[in-house]
């Protein structure tokens, strides 16, 4: 994930930026892969700018255990909201079995690592992160129905090598055809939402109230942001 100064300014008013910053990676511009291999980097602001790349699972896991410190903490898992009563408060959940996950590729460490690098192909593009451990977090966006189009392995290789060749020895033939395939492509959403709360019961935060698409790597910026701006206005209040 991309963590920019919104989000750790957010990160600091609780007191952890300098635990995940610790152990994110700078990215001091995007790199821009053309299909004849070419790299071009596109800084994102003046010299020593730059956002990181974190790692998706880590900061759950220290967000987590930070808030299970607090007493009036309790976080339940894989439930979903099937009823509720704006008056009384009452939720009704169902347990879910499954979890959303991103498509992802591991990639060795033979990129630059300080750049966001991405593969821009007109109507589709795939992104990589790097990650502490030298591995690169790969994800395509595409539409559904070319997603439909690739059903094969040999589909697979066909489709990488006219518009990601560079990518191919980096993943590995054999890693690109069995990761392609492990998680079937998922929807991103736009949500629009007024007011985000109903009296005192209940409230929306992050991509629940406010899911934008193109999200421009900022969906975690903008709901640590949002969170910051409710917490100093109830200090205020």
């Amino acid at each position: 994930m991309a963590l920019s100064h919104r989000g750790r300014q957010a990160l600091k008013h609780v007191g952890m930026e300098d635990k995940i910053v610790s152990q994110g990676i700078p990215m001091h511009a995007r790199m821009i892969h053309s299909p004849s291999g070419k790299q071009s980097p596109i800084p994102y602001g003046k010299k020593g700018q730059f956002i990181l790349s974190v790692d998706r699972a880590n900061l759950n896991k220290e967000l987590l255990t930070e808030a299970e410190t607090y007493p009036n903490m309790k976080m339940n898992f894989d439930h979903k909201l099937k009823d509720w009563s704006p008056e009384t408060g009452l939720m009704t959940f169902t347990r879910l079995d499954g979890s959303h996950d991103q498509i992802q590729a591991d990639l060795i460490f033979a990129m630059k690592p300080n750049y966001l690098h991405i593969w821009p192909r007109n109507t589709f593009m795939m992104i990589a992160l790097p990650n502490l451990d030298k591995t690169f977090t790969c994800t395509l966006f595409m539409p559904f129905d070319e997603f439909e189009k690739i059903t094969t392995e040999d589909e697979v290789m066909e489709f990488f090598q006219e518009y990601f060749p560079d990518t191919i020895p980096l993943i590995g033939v054999d890693a690109l055809k069995k990761d392609y395939f492990r998680l079937p492509g998922q929807a991103m959403v736009s949500i629009k939402c007024s007011p985000y709360h109903i009296g005192d019961k209940c409230v929306l935060m992050g991509d629940a109230a406010h899911a934008v698409v193109p999200f421009y790597g900022q969906g975690m910026n903008a709901v640590s942001s949002t969170q910051s701006r409710r917490t100093k206005r109830q200090k205020n209040n």
